[in-house]
């Protein structure tokens, strides 16, 4: 969930960007496997995504476990550590 542009998490989010230098217009990249992962809300907001879970009891929908927060590019892969490496090498 996105916090109140106005709230203390807000305050302390733009805080943290502001001490690590990030700028206002820095891009932002997700790499994700299974939904939860930050950036992964590009693809959990899109109609029928949201209610994908792999079968079992111990799953649940990703619009009940996926992450909302979003990002400017999203690489998707089945191993997020391959996702990355695939970034690092590209």
């Amino acid at each position: 969930e996105v916090p109140d542009a106005g709230s203390a998490t807000a305050a302390a989010m733009l805080r943290l960007r502001e001490i690590a230098g990030v700028t206002a217009d820095a891009l932002t990249l997700g790499i994700g496997d299974g939904g939860n992962e930050v950036g992964m809300g590009k693809v959990v907001h899109t109609a029928g995504v949201a209610d994908l879970a792999p079968p079992g009891a111990d799953f649940v929908a990703l619009s009940e476990n996926g992450c909302h927060r979003t990002c400017d590019h999203l690489v998707l892969s089945t191993v997020s550590n391959w996702g990355g490496a695939a970034f690092e090498m590209s």
